[in-house]
Formats: C-alpha cells, sequence, structure tokens
C-alpha cells in the first residue's frame, strides 16, 4: 500500500515537472536580447534610463514600442533580484487598483514572478526573472499581441 501510493506521488510530481508547473527557475534575457527582439518584431526601441535617474537601483530602463499599433513594452534591469521583486509587487498593486479585473492571473516561483489582469477595456502584464523586470499596460484589443511578443522574450 505504502509502495502503491509512493508510486502514485512520484508520478504526480513527474508530470508536473514534464508541464513546468513545477519550474523554479527561468532563464532571463538582458536589455541587448530585449532590443534584438523587439526589431526582429519590428518595433522602435528607445533608452528612458534618465527619466529614473532618481533611482539608483534602476540600471538600465528600455521601451519598445510597436509601430503598427503603439502599444509598448518596458524592460528594466536592476541590481538586484530584490528590486526587480519589488517592483513587481509595487506595479502589481498599481495595476489592480487601475484596471477592473474581469480575469486575473499570478504566478511566483523561484527566481521569476508573473501576473496579468484583464479589464473591460485595458490589459496589463508583469513579469520579473531574476533582476529584470517587464512592465504592460495596453488597451484589452492588443492583448493576443503582446502575448504573442512576450513569449517571444521568454517572459
Amino acid at each position: 500500500m505504502k509502495k502503491k501510493l509512493a508510486l502514485i506521488i512520484l508520478g504526480m510530481i513527474m508530470i508536473l515537472n514534464l508541464t513546468g508547473c513545477l519550474q523554479l527557475k527561468k532563464d532571463f534575457i538582458d536589455t541587448e536580447k530585449f532590443v534584438s527582439v523587439a526589431e526582429s518584431n519590428d518595433m522602435t526601441v528607445a533608452d528612458v534610463l534618465k527619466q529614473y535617474s532618481k533611482y539608483d537601483y534602476i540600471i538600465e530602463a528600455t521601451v519598445a514600442q510597436n509601430n503598427k499599433d503603439k502599444w509598448q513594452v518596458e524592460f528594466y534591469q536592476l541590481d538586484s533580484p530584490d528590486k526587480a521583486k519589488a517592483m513587481f509587487e509595487s506595479n502589481k498593486e498599481i495595476l489592480k487598483n487601475g484596471i477592473s479585473a474581469k480575469m486575473e492571473w499570478s504566478k511566483q516561483a523561484g527566481n521569476f514572478g508573473h501576473y496579468s489582469i484583464t479589464g473591460d477595456e485595458k490589459y496589463g502584464y508583469l513579469s520579473y526573472i531574476e533582476d529584470t523586470f517587464l512592465y504592460v499596460h495596453v488597451d484589452k484589443k492588443y492583448k493576443e499581441a503582446v502575448q504573442e511578443y512576450v513569449e517571444k522574450l521568454g517572459y
């Protein structure tokens, strides 16, 4: 009986691991990779670090804007994973307060966290991996395009 239970539990763990549900570590990208993916998707890229000069923990700040529809994705490299997680948490509260949620999803494990919120008119997505942070707040009609782009980034 104990052996059978142990095999069932082991099987469940293997299934969860294969489906990614137990993933505790994700690979992050750097600004160079963010820019490369943006440019290969015909997006305009801008370094916006100057507007964050009073925040000494922000090492790099880059925005990629879709040229056709004008939605944008913001990418930050911070001086520590703790700062990335804190930025994630504070922006999560801002999105929660700014978008009347029809659908909300969140996952945090290991070195990463993801959060998405969909309202009647707006869509927000946040992600941190290690010391990087990704921010999106767009009209809901761009949700699918943003999701496809974010997937290309690995976030």
